[in-house]
Protein backbone atom coordinates (compact mmCIF):
# COMPACT_ATOMS: atom_id res chain seq x y z
CA UNK A 1 0.00 0.00 0.00
CA UNK A 2 1.46 3.46 -1.28
CA UNK A 3 1.33 6.31 1.37
CA UNK A 4 0.28 9.63 -0.23
CA UNK A 5 0.98 13.09 1.72
CA UNK A 6 -2.79 12.82 2.71
CA UNK A 7 -2.34 9.85 4.18
CA UNK A 8 0.62 11.46 6.30
CA UNK A 9 -0.85 14.26 7.31
CA UNK A 10 -4.03 11.97 8.77
CA UNK A 11 -1.26 10.18 10.66
CA UNK A 12 0.25 12.95 12.23
CA UNK A 13 -1.35 14.29 15.75
CA UNK A 14 -1.46 17.95 16.59
CA UNK A 15 0.95 18.71 19.72
CA UNK A 16 -0.91 19.07 22.47
CA UNK A 17 0.83 22.31 23.68
CA UNK A 18 -1.75 21.46 27.04
CA UNK A 19 -0.05 18.24 28.43
CA UNK A 20 3.67 19.40 26.75
CA UNK A 21 3.17 22.85 29.53
CA UNK A 22 1.80 20.75 31.76
CA UNK A 23 4.87 18.06 31.61
CA UNK A 24 7.45 21.25 31.62
CA UNK A 25 5.67 22.54 34.73
CA UNK A 26 6.28 19.36 37.06
CA UNK A 27 9.96 19.17 35.52
CA UNK A 28 10.28 22.43 36.49
CA UNK A 29 9.23 22.19 40.02
CA UNK A 30 10.76 18.70 40.61
CA UNK A 31 14.17 20.65 39.29
CA UNK A 32 13.44 23.71 41.76
CA UNK A 33 12.89 21.40 44.93
CA UNK A 34 15.93 19.39 44.17
CA UNK A 35 18.51 22.59 44.23
CA UNK A 36 16.84 24.00 47.22
CA UNK A 37 19.76 24.16 49.99
CA UNK A 38 18.84 21.53 52.99
CA UNK A 39 16.61 23.81 55.22
CA UNK A 40 16.95 22.78 58.88
CA UNK A 41 13.72 21.17 60.20
CA UNK A 42 11.57 23.68 62.59
CA UNK A 43 10.65 23.39 66.03
CA UNK A 44 7.68 21.75 65.02
CA UNK A 45 9.05 19.55 62.55
CA UNK A 46 11.96 18.35 65.15
CA UNK A 47 9.08 17.72 67.52
CA UNK A 48 6.91 15.46 65.45
CA UNK A 49 10.16 13.23 64.42
CA UNK A 50 10.21 11.87 67.42
CA UNK A 51 6.71 10.30 67.44
CA UNK A 52 5.42 7.59 65.92
CA UNK A 53 2.76 8.80 63.09
CA UNK A 54 0.71 5.60 63.54
CA UNK A 55 0.42 4.93 67.04
CA UNK A 56 1.22 8.29 68.75
CA UNK A 57 4.04 6.61 70.74
CA UNK A 58 7.62 8.54 71.78
CA UNK A 59 10.31 6.44 69.64
CA UNK A 60 12.50 6.57 72.53
CA UNK A 61 10.74 6.25 75.08
CA UNK A 62 9.19 2.93 73.68
CA UNK A 63 12.56 1.90 73.07
CA UNK A 64 13.20 2.21 77.05
CA UNK A 65 10.29 0.59 77.96
CA UNK A 66 10.62 -2.35 76.38
CA UNK A 67 14.61 -2.83 77.51
CA UNK A 68 13.10 -2.75 81.02
CA UNK A 69 10.96 -5.56 80.48
CA UNK A 70 10.61 -9.12 81.18
CA UNK A 71 8.80 -9.62 78.24
CA UNK A 72 9.73 -6.96 75.84
CA UNK A 73 7.38 -8.54 73.16
CA UNK A 74 4.18 -8.16 75.25
CA UNK A 75 4.32 -4.80 75.05
CA UNK A 76 1.50 -2.59 73.61
CA UNK A 77 1.10 1.20 73.57
CA UNK A 78 -1.99 2.95 75.01
CA UNK A 79 -1.33 6.27 74.75
CA UNK A 80 0.85 9.26 74.56
CA UNK A 81 0.83 13.39 75.00
CA UNK A 82 3.94 15.64 75.73
CA UNK A 83 3.90 19.17 77.42
CA UNK A 84 6.05 21.63 75.60
CA UNK A 85 8.14 23.50 78.18
CA UNK A 86 10.35 25.62 75.51
CA UNK A 87 13.63 23.80 76.20
CA UNK A 88 12.44 20.60 76.69
CA UNK A 89 9.25 18.32 76.35
CA UNK A 90 7.45 16.83 79.29
CA UNK A 91 6.19 13.08 77.56
CA UNK A 92 3.92 10.94 79.50
CA UNK A 93 3.51 7.10 77.78
CA UNK A 94 0.70 4.51 78.98
CA UNK A 95 1.44 1.12 78.01
CA UNK A 96 0.29 -2.31 78.52
CA UNK A 97 3.02 -5.44 79.19
CA UNK A 98 3.15 -8.78 80.57
CA UNK A 99 4.23 -8.49 84.71
CA UNK A 100 6.84 -11.71 86.01
CA UNK A 101 3.44 -13.44 87.67
CA UNK A 102 1.84 -13.34 83.58
CA UNK A 103 -0.59 -10.79 84.39
CA UNK A 104 -1.20 -7.96 82.16
CA UNK A 105 -0.69 -4.51 83.88
CA UNK A 106 -1.14 -1.13 82.79
CA UNK A 107 1.76 1.16 83.68
CA UNK A 108 2.37 4.75 83.15
CA UNK A 109 5.92 6.37 82.35
CA UNK A 110 6.87 9.97 82.27
CA UNK A 111 10.07 11.29 81.02
CA UNK A 112 11.93 14.45 80.32
CA UNK A 113 13.46 14.93 76.47
CA UNK A 114 14.85 17.03 74.28
CA UNK A 115 12.94 18.59 71.44
CA UNK A 116 14.75 16.11 69.00
CA UNK A 117 13.45 12.83 70.97
CA UNK A 118 16.48 12.33 73.30
CA UNK A 119 15.48 11.44 76.92
CA UNK A 120 17.21 13.23 79.61
CA UNK A 121 15.36 11.93 82.00
CA UNK A 122 13.06 9.71 83.87
CA UNK A 123 10.63 11.65 85.90
CA UNK A 124 7.98 9.01 86.95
Amino acid sequence: MKSTKEDLKKEVQPLNFGAMFFAVLIVGAITYQCNQPDKPPTREEKIELAFNPLSGAHRELQRAIKKSLKDPKSYEHVSTGYIDLSDHLLVKTTYRATNSFGGVVTNTVAAKTSLNGKIIEIVK
